[in-house]
């Protein structure tokens, strides 16, 4: 068989009809697919195999870093892409982000990605550090302010037309070239939620380009608007990890302070909701409440 052209690495946790549906669409002999198998799912290893796919099997959940790592160290193509289980893409837009890269376009190419109602999902994010921490988590909401727009530049309501080097995202897809992310593996230390994000600092620290290509799209069915306890939990521990590991202890003491600040704002928001409201859901309020619960356990952190 000659060496496939590009390897897509698909970390999947038990999404049985997804990982079907995307591992038919990618039935290609210029693609190589990888099924990092989360948990050793055998219904997962029998729908991968059945499409052609290398499974990868691993006994427990140790988190997304680890299983891309993973995957990543079984590409046999120059090019590995990166995804989640829960996107819908065809071989077009894979084959596309991988010339990107082969051709320098950037050392990591990213796509626009549409939640499953086709609207924009914002993905773009701001580097970590405490100043924008202020701006883009602590004051402004996740959606864009009319009257804000134009006026001040926020990363996470960024959505280029034309592609653009970007400092940092929350990707459930990306490209680059597989010895550069084996030299440089994705922090393995945060099992989910803003792993990502010191890596984006640390590859663009020895000058790595990331380029956002707007008109390359996939969907993503899963999406990450939930709200859990265990989401809210990770978050706030995380963040301030991501500021020590990336600018030391001076940034994390300030970060740790937004990151505090930022969950008393959504427990008082949430908590006014919940008495406005009576049909409010209430777990919502209590993940919040989880999340403030977390910041003694970030600031240990420290």
């Amino acid at each position: 068989m000659d060496t496939p052209e590009v390897s897509c690495v698909i970390v999947c946790y038990h999404r049985h009809e997804s990982i079907r549906i995307m591992t038919a669409a990618l039935v290609d002999p210029r693609i190589e697919v990888i099924v990092v198998n989360a948990e050793a799912d055998p219904e997962v290893e029998a729908i991968a195999t059945a499409s052609g796919a290398t499974v990868v099997p691993i006994f427990g959940d140790p988190g997304y870093a680890t299983a891309v790592n993973l995957g990543a160290r079984h590409a046999t193509s120059e090019f590995v892409i990166l995804m989640n289980d829960d996107l819908r893409v065809d071989v077009e837009v894979v084959m596309a982000m991988k010339e990107a890269v082969a051709s320098g376009q950037g050392d990591v190419v990213v796509p626009a990605v549409l939640d499953s109602e086709g609207a924009p999902e914002a993905t773009i994010k701001a580097a970590p550090t405490p100043v924008a921490l202020i701006r883009e988590v602590l004051l402004l909401p996740d959606h864009p302010v009319p009257f804000l727009q134009g006026r001040i530049r926020v990363e996470k309501w960024r959505a280029p037309a034309v592609p653009e080097e970007i400092e940092s995202c929350g990707p459930p897809m990306l490209a680059v070239r597989t010895q550069f992310v084996r030299d440089r593996p994705l922090p393995e230390d945060y099992f989910l939620y803003w792993d990502e994000v010191e890596w984006f600092w640390k590859i663009r620290e020895v000058g790595a380009r990331v380029i956002y290509r707007p008109d390359l799209k996939v969907m993503h069915i899963g999406g990450r608007r939930d709200v859990s306890a265990a989401k809210s939990e990770l978050i706030t521990r995380n963040a301030v990890r991501c500021v020590l590991r990336t600018q030391g202890r001076g940034a994390a003491l300030a970060a740790f302070v937004i990151i505090l600040a930022y969950n008393v704002r959504l427990v008082a928001v949430d908590w006014l909701r919940s008495r406005l409201r009576r049909d409010q859901d209430s777990s919502v309020l209590q993940a919040r409440i989880a999340g403030l619960k977390q910041t003694p356990a970030s600031f240990r952190e420290i």
